[in-house]
């Protein structure tokens, strides 16, 4: 019923629902054996030793927003990182709205997707969003599709680094949304960064 402290080890049950609006101090371990984690705000950080994710547990961000809303996404530092098949760290369709953000599909293209890594799809009036962000290192959320509210949120924005291993047996995802609405165009996927020392896992991860 505290605040978790400096060298703490730390543990989310099945059946929680746990939000995360501050970084962390170095915690010993963090280990997720179900339930879900929620990221809030850009600044927020989990910093522990080693963080496992364990099968029936997600790690994931709030949203989706819109460009006058604060944007959020998961960012874990730590040695060793975890991911056990059935574990999920996922941002699907928790990127920007709708037709905003960067890459947002202009709303006079119908069905047109959201651009990041690269152009969004036409739409059957124009052209869909831009490409946008950087190659080498991407961070920002996905932007949403056409057409105004019809338009599908694009994937949020992971942020991880591992200076020891990182072992992914389970799904890093941050996937664009689809429209529910026969109008509206797909959000763009968001991004996925990862820094280790050694990346491992298996061929189901």
């Amino acid at each position: 019923a505290v605040v978790p402290s400096a060298g703490d080890e730390v543990r989310v049950g099945p059946a929680s629902a746990v939000w995360i609006t501050n970084a962390t101090p170095l915690l010993s371990s963090f280990r997720i054996t179900g339930g879900t984690l929620i990221f809030t705000n850009w600044t927020t950080r989990l910093l522990a030793e080693t963080v496992t994710i364990e099968s029936n547990a997600v790690v994931t961000v709030a949203g989706p927003f819109a460009t006058n809303q604060m944007s959020n996404r998961v960012w874990i530092v730590c040695t060793n990182l975890l991911v056990t098949a059935g574990g999920r760290i996922d941002a699907d369709g928790k990127g920007y709205v709708g037709s905003q953000g960067p890459g947002a599909a202009p709303n006079v293209a119908r069905y047109g997707g959201g651009g990041y890594g690269g152009r969004g799809g036409w739409g059957d009036q124009g052209s869909g969003g831009i490409t946008n962000g950087s190659v080498h290192q991407p961070e920002g959320p996905g932007s949403g599709g056409a057409y105004g509210a019809y338009g599908a949120a694009g994937g949020g924005a992971l942020w991880i680094e591992a200076s020891g291993t990182a072992d992914i047996r389970g799904v890093v995802t941050a996937r664009g949304a689809n429209s529910a609405n026969s109008f509206g165009g797909g959000g763009s996927g968001g991004s996925i960064f990862l820094r280790c020392g050694v990346f491992t896992g298996t061929t189901n991860g």
